[in-house]
């Protein structure tokens, strides 16, 4: 009966690759159930974080400076700091959720569907995006938001404009040429004041009611929707393949480790 084989002893005078590959060969068995250990373990992993999607909704959001008094970098970013309250407001929200809803789907509460939103801008460019282990889902939800908060910021300025009506009840002037003498050169017109009366209690909480719905964002903003969101090909979190081959990267670590230790080569 032919003798079998014996792997070659550990040679302690061989390359680094040479022993390790001999240290590897000599403790298989063990290295072999630690890479499949940490494959399994990353693959469960991928089970418990399932991939997610994310589908972007574009709108345009900027200021009319033709309707607009001013032109100043401050007002601009007061007036997209209050764009982007309302485009995170729990109505723009709840509205998309809603129309999401009636077009047959279920929708995530509206905690949880914060934890899924993604804003952002660049200039006048704003990027609705939402997450969603479905990718048609997290499409439809995104689209969802970007109609709902178009349809909101048309209301605000319809409310803005209305508001604008009412304070000039109580805000006229009346303007002049000046008399004689009244002043000087070169003459100018005399605008004055006139003293009208004080708003009733109801038209007063019209007012601020109305200001609460305009979001503090005067009449001067233009708005369209750029891109509807589409269903995306890849998700945006790790693939199971992938999370599975680091967990046997992984578990090789370990092993090798272990062999090498074995051999004497790692004290």
């Amino acid at each position: 009966m032919p003798e079998a084989k014996s792997i070659p002893p550990f040679s302690q005078q061989a390359p680094w690759p040479v022993q390790l590959y001999s240290a590897l060969l000599s403790h298989w068995p063990r290295v072999f159930a630690l890479a499949v250990l940490g494959g399994l373990l990353g693959l469960g992993a991928s089970w418990v974080s399932p991939a997610r999607y994310l589908a972007t909704a574009r709108i345009s959001v900027g200021i009319d400076y033709g309707r607009a008094q001013f032109a100043d970098e401050d007002a601009e970013r007061h007036i997209q700091a209050r764009v982007q309250d309302l485009l995170l407001s729990d109505e723009a929200l709840e509205r998309g959720l809603d129309s999401f809803v009636l077009a047959g789907e279920a929708a995530p509460s509206l905690g949880g569907f914060r934890e899924q939103i993604l804003l952002t801008r660049i200039e006048a460019e704003w990027s609705l995006g939402v997450t969603d282990p479905s990718p048609s889902r997290a499409a439809g939800l995104a689209s969802a938001w970007a109609a709902a908060s178009l349809g909101l910021l048309e209301e605000s300025q319809q409310e803005a404009w209305k508001l604008a009506e009412l304070q000039a009840l109580f805000f006229q002037f009346a303007c002049r040429p000046p008399a004689p003498g009244e002043s000087g050169d070169p003459p100018v017109w005399l605008c004055d004041e006139l003293q009208g009366d004080l708003p009733e209690p109801a038209l007063e909480a019209e007012i601020l009611r109305r200001v609460a719905a305009t979001y503090g964002i005067p009449p001067v903003i233009s708005y369209a929707l750029l891109e509807q969101a589409t269903a995306p090909q890849r998700p945006v979190t790790t693939p199971r393949a992938v999370l599975a081959l680091a967990g046997t990267i992984l578990g090789l670590i370990p092993g090798a480790a272990w062999a090498l230790w074995k051999t004497g080569k790692l004290v």
